[in-house]
């Protein structure tokens, strides 16, 4: 029981190559995956930032703490990842972040000075990666 208790927060379960099909099976899981790698393709524009908003690279990493994993690799869960995922938890708090982190990206001039015109239909539009 103390080694469960010890290893509760780790993340050590990859869904990837324990068994990819969950996301198929629990929507909640899907979901979860979906906004990590929101937050692994926005990361790519914070980093590059040098604003002086509340949603920098910087004050993010700090708000993950412990959890960098979460922008760093979207399967990759401890066992309070999975508990969290499943009660709505994780989902809610990821989907806020991601929110305000694209927002960001929108608004920045610098971070939004790095989307693209489609060059399939030329629309000025500027699409990003995390579209």
């Amino acid at each position: 029981f103390d080694f469960l208790a010890q290893v509760h927060t780790l993340p050590n379960l990859d869904l990837s190559k324990l068994n990819i099909s969950l996301y198929n099976h629990a929507p909640e899981l899907a979901k979860v995956r979906d906004y990590r790698r929101m937050l692994n393709m926005v990361r790519e524009y914070l980093v590059r930032c040098n604003s002086k908003d509340e949603v920098t690279y910087e004050v993010i990493r700090k708000k993950l703490g412990t959890h960098q994993y979460y922008w760093d690799s979207p399967h990759l869960y401890s066992i309070a990842d999975l508990t969290k995922s499943f009660s709505g938890q994780l989902q809610s708090y990821l989907k806020k972040l991601s929110q305000k982190c694209i927002h960001h990206v929108y608004c920045c001039k610098k971070c939004s000075s790095l989307g693209f015109i489609c060059e399939y239909c030329q629309n000025p539009k500027l699409i990003f990666a995390f579209e």
